[in-house]
């Protein structure tokens, strides 16, 4: 059962809780619970077996908008708006975690929005636990919930960053394949790993023929080792050079060739 305690190692069922809601349930319960849960940093609301909302702590009115602590539980159920998190579909009453607990199985977690009387709108985290009898029968629900806004704002931003950076990365790439001049990447293996359309065609080969192959394959051999020598003494200080070499073009013809080979270090200090 998943851990809806904020203590190291305090789980629901070493806590001793649902034995004693199970003995509650129906003599005093109101007291009692308020007793057990007021201190929680955490939403519980308690339903009986026909699915009503009989009890909800301090915190769980809170998250619902519902402070008055006299206000019935009645009128709660019957005023709370659930929506399918970010979007305006109500969520359905008899998907809630708690009723589906009342067919006797944990569930969650279930992520929903509510939105309270004060028209803020919060994100919730939820899961629905059955009540049992010492015969082991179902004889209610309880549902524990947090809130979860600020993860859900943090997701958000994350998507919006992500689809930032993957905006940019295809205008680059655009701007690298309408280039007329050579651009390779390559690791320090001088496998390739991008080839834009201008050096694909020098070659004669597609860029899925060019990618996972090595650079030095059209390099002309006796020009590769003072290449090599200037690959090892890349810093952070000095990340390029200038290099002239013959290249294998498409027709088998060596021709000549410039390049500026820049070094991508990992930390300031290895080669990527």
């Amino acid at each position: 059962m998943s851990n809806l305690f904020p203590l190291p190692g305090v789980t629901l069922e070493n806590s001793g809780l649902i034995h004693v809601l199970q003995k509650l349930v129906g003599e005093e319960i109101e007291h009692y619970l308020e007793t057990l849960f007021e201190a929680l940093p955490l939403g519980i609301c308690l339903y009986n077996l026909s699915g009503e909302l009989v009890y909800t702590n301090p915190r769980g009115r809170k998250l619902l908008g519902f402070t008055e602590p006299n206000y019935p539980c009645a009128q709660i159920q019957a005023n709370i708006k659930l929506y399918v998190c970010d979007s305006d579909r109500p969520y359905p009453k008899e998907e809630l975690p708690a009723i589906l607990a009342l067919e006797g199985v944990c569930v969650g977690p279930v992520e929903l929005d509510v939105q309270q009387p004060s028209s803020q709108r919060i994100s919730l985290e939820v899961y629905g636990i059955p009540l049992l009898s010492p015969q082991g029968e179902v004889v209610g629900s309880l549902a524990a919930y947090i809130d979860i806004s600020d993860r859900k704002q943090q997701e958000i931003e994350q998507r919006i960053l992500a689809n930032y950076l993957q905006t940019q990365a295809n205008r680059y790439h655009e701007i690298l394949q309408a280039q007329t001049d050579f651009v390779v990447r390559s690791t320090p293996t001088t496998t390739i790993t991008f080839a834009n359309q201008a050096f694909c065609r020098a070659v004669g080969r597609s860029p899925q023929q060019v990618i996972g192959r090595q650079w030095a394959e059209f390099v002309s051999a006796p020009e590769l080792t003072p290449i090599f020598e200037a690959l090892s003494t890349l810093t952070p200080e000095a990340t390029t050079f200038t290099a002239e070499n013959r290249l294998l073009n498409s027709l088998r013809n060596w021709i000549s060739t410039q390049w500026k080979p820049m070094g991508i270090l990992e930390y300031k200090v290895q080669l990527l």
